[in-house]
């Protein structure tokens, strides 16, 4: 079973992302604040990340930055879901490295077909 760290702040948000990820078969770690998310992603080393951009004490950017600076996690697929809309925000995500950014509101079944792209296709 798939393990998915999902680092969002928002409590419905996050409640909602993880039924639909649970129910989609995958195993679903949780963190609302992007240090946090940083800590568990390093101990538990999950499959893929899916962050928001807008978090406290560690932005979506701060987080992806120390995910791939970190050897072990360099190459987990990372995927940005995001209110921020803007071409340059999309650009901004992508030259950092992000595998996709997906901007909210999402469908459940979009951000499922994403991940499952993203884990396809990283190595093994």
């Amino acid at each position: 079973m798939p393990r998915v760290l999902v680092i969002e702040d928002a409590v419905f948000t996050l409640r909602v992302l993880e039924e639909q990820l649970r129910l989609a078969g995958f195993e679903v770690l949780k963190a609302m604040d992007g240090e946090e998310g940083i800590k568990m992603a390093k101990e538990h080393c999950p499959d893929a990340i899916i962050c928001d951009i807008m978090l406290p004490r560690a932005d979506g950017y701060a987080v992806l930055r120390e995910i791939r600076a970190y050897e072990p996690m360099a190459t987990v697929p990372f995927i940005f879901l995001t209110a921020k809309a803007t071409r340059q925000d999309i650009r901004k995500g992508f030259a950092l490295t992000a595998d996709d950014y997906l901007v909210k509101p999402v469908s459940g079944r979009v951000l499922i077909a994403a991940l499952h792209k993203q884990l396809k296709s990283s190595p093994e």
